[in-house]
């Protein structure tokens, strides 16, 4: 079976996991599970999200729209130096970001989160962002060892 060539998020992850200053669990844990989305212009009937909010207006859209799942990770397009931390939601394999203004610009590298375990941390900690929140290290832990559950 051929490899295929890593997508630009997955070199500018590789990139951040070799920097000492930029490498951090999370990025090392989306490497190793991560999936990969090309981003999407938001479909109609889906409100733009306020800004610098993505954990709750993703958490939102998810927890009242059953046929979007819950997605964190990193964002990135090349104008940027680093990923960066982000939310969004998924629908038929497609991202829903109503953060960005420009979507469709972006890859995304991230994992889809069970919506009882984004319900479940944010009674616990009353936050949402589940990989970043108190709660991360542990959530990535044993989603090392057992997969989403």
């Amino acid at each position: 079976m051929a490899m295929r060539e890593p997508s630009e998020i997955e070199g500018a992850l590789d990139r951040m996991a070799t920097s000492a200053t930029a490498c951090s669990p999370t990025v090392k844990f989306i490497l190793g599970f991560g999936q990969y989305f090309r981003g999407a212009p938001l479909p109609p009937g889906i409100a733009r999200g306020h800004p610098k909010e993505c954990y709750a207006n993703a958490a939102a859209l998810a927890l009242n729209d059953d046929s979007l799942g819950y997605a964190e990770g990193y964002a990135y397009n090349n104008e940027l130096q680093w990923p960066f931390l982000h939310a969004w939601c998924i629908r038929d394999g497609r991202v829903v970001d109503n953060i960005l203004r420009h979507p469709g610009d972006f890859d995304y590298l991230g994992i889809l989160i069970p919506k009882m375990r984004l319900i479940e941390n944010e009674r616990e900690t009353g936050t949402y962002g589940v990989l970043t929140g108190e709660l991360g290290a542990k959530f990535m832990a044993d989603w090392g060892k057992f997969g989403p559950r």
